[in-house]
Parts: C-alpha cells; structure tokens; sequence
C-alpha cells in the first residue's frame, strides 16, 4: 500500500497531499496549516450541527417526490387504456392508433364490438372514422375479452389529409385524448 501512494503532487510548498497513483485520485486535500488533522479541516467546511437540518432537508425531498408518484398513478390509472402512437401507414391512407390496455374491464366496456371510435383532425375539424370492408369487417381488434399489457390497433381511413406532424384528437367509446401527434 506504500508504493501505491505518493505524499504530494506537483511543486507544492507542502507536501501535505496523498494521491492515488493507480487513478489519479486526490485521497486527502492539502491541510490549510500545518499540524491540523483531517477531522480539523474537515469541521470548518461542514460544521458538525448542519447534519440534523441537511437531514430534515433530505427527507422533505424524499417525501415531495413520493407524494408526486401517488398522484402520478392517480391520474395514469383513470383511463382504461393509454396511446401509445399515432402513425400514418398504408402510403399515407390510414391512420394507424396503437393503444395499451391497463384496466380490462374498463377497456371491454369501452371499446366493445358496438362501440364507433374516430378521430378528429384539430386544424380542419374533419372526422375520421373506421372503416368497414365486405370481407374483413372493421378494421380494428374488436375481441371479446381485453388482455391487461397487451397493444391493440384500430386503422382510421385518412380522410381529412393528415400528414406528419399533424395534431389529431380520438374519441374511442367516450374517452377523448386530445393533442395527439401523427407521426
């Protein structure tokens, strides 16, 4: 352990210093006098009665940022579902919206087979609506049962124009997610 450490560093006038050599880390500071110990120069940078309030402070934050979190899940856990994206596709024709189903009951009811979701375009005001075709039926997952975690898809024919970078509002069964971004 001698030879890895070195007292000083460079032209100083005291050699007060230990250095790391393997890293290049400063172990101990220079001392301000000579004869004072570590603990000494230590106590004038933090006084020794600041440890209760830096405490107290520690622990305010924790709590701020804890009561954060239980709003946080408050407010993600009010929808039965949560978009995930909104994406042109099929050369620009349809409008594909991709959507997580966090409650499965909620998200039965809301998006069952009976249910006509469509999305409004926020510059025009035009509606977008599902289409339904002689062979596949709507074109959207329109399952009887909902599976927790699980991404689902609903295609939306692009009526209205919209391009990249355009905002879009959908209505899916009631449930309105405004400002959305097509990307």
């Amino acid at each position: 352990m001698k030879g890895r450490y070195r007292q000083g560093f460079g032209p100083h006038r005291t050699g007060n210093r230990r250095v790391n050599i393997g890293r290049g880390q400063l172990i101990a500071k220079e001392l301000p006098r000579p004869g004072w110990t570590v603990d000494r120069a230590r106590s004038l940078i933090i006084p020794r009665n600041a440890a209760p309030a830096i405490t107290a402070l520690i622990l305010v934050v924790v709590a701020v940022w804890l009561a954060g979190c239980a709003g946080l899940d408050h407010v993600a856990s009010a929808k039965p579902i949560a978009i995930e994206s909104v994406r042109l596709t099929a050369a620009g024709h349809f409008v594909d919206l991709r959507y997580r189903v966090l409650d499965p009951a909620g998200a039965n009811e809301a998006l069952g087979p009976g249910v006509k979701p469509f999305l409004i375009d926020d510059a025009s005001g035009q509606v977008m609506a599902v289409p339904m075709t002689a062979k596949l039926g709507s074109l959207r997952q329109t399952q009887a049962d909902q599976r927790p975690n699980r991404t689902y898809f609903v295609l939306f024919a692009n009526t209205a124009g919209v391009s990249a970078g355009s905002r879009v509002t959908a209505d899916l069964g009631g449930m309105r997610f405004t400002d959305l971004i097509v990307q």
